[in-house]
């Protein structure tokens, strides 16, 4: 599959015209709306959007919020996926409780990876086993990671099962994350990259595929997905 590139001048534009589509998405749908979001830096200007710009506007009792990947530290740790997005945007607005669907990145890792597998499945549709979301908010870090899936980890591109623990190469911090087969079903999976330092990612993203593609988990998800999105400053 193709890459749909979308190319903004700034990382505000960026972040203001994916809150625009996913808006458009959720008012095109008559029925709860099940996203999963990204951690990390990158989305920090998105999510504050959320919490104030576009706090009204979008609507939140329709949706099911959910995590692509989590640290395995408390949510008040500040390298809390979770927490990061609470402190930005979900402490701003009225959310329901019950639509709230975090990783508990306090608990044992190989237990809430299977917890949260579970948790996934019973509430996010399925098709041919494995859970559909609605809409997927990716990110890509400068080693062409995704999710908490890193290059050399290749056996977490196939695996089944939606959630599984993995582990930084470097600092060996144990991850909770969403697995390829999971990213690679979402009806739309958006790929929200900005920073001059990942344009030839962005510029190998938009190439025709190529089996080295699977050295990095960004590319190789991207271009196996359903239905691939970019939206990014870099063109």
């Amino acid at each position: 599959m193709m890459v749909e590139p979308h190319f903004y001048e700034t990382e505000k534009q960026v972040a203001i015209e994916l809150t625009k589509y996913l808006i458009k998405k959720m008012q095109e749908s008559d029925r709860p709306f099940y996203l999963a979001i990204s951690g990390g830096s990158t989305p920090n200007l998105l999510y504050s959007l959320w919490g104030f710009e576009y706090a009204t506007a979008i609507p939140w009792q329709q949706l099911h919020l959910f995590w692509v990947d989590e640290r395995c530290v408390l949510p008040t740790d500040p390298e809390s996926n979770f927490g990061n997005m609470k402190q930005r945007c979900l402490n701003k607005i009225t959310f329901p409780i019950e639509n709230l669907h975090r990783i508990h990145g306090e608990a044992p890792p190989a237990l809430e990876a299977e917890r949260y597998s579970l948790e996934v499945q019973n509430t996010v549709p399925m098709i041919d086993g494995i859970p559909q979301f609605d809409m997927i908010v990716a990110g890509m870090g400068n080693d062409g990671h995704t999710s908490s899936i890193f290059p050399g980890q290749t056996e977490l591109l196939t695996e089944r099962r939606p959630y599984v623990v993995s582990m930084h190469p470097g600092t060996q911090q144990a991850r909770i994350a969403m697995t390829g087969p999971t990213m690679m079903a979402a009806k739309e999976l958006i790929f929200h990259v900005v920073g001059k330092e990942k344009l030839p990612l962005v510029h190998a993203m938009l190439f025709r595929y190529n089996p080295t593609d699977v050295l990095l988990p960004a590319l190789y998800i991207s271009k196996n997905a359903n239905n691939t999105l970019l939206f990014s400053d870099l063109s």
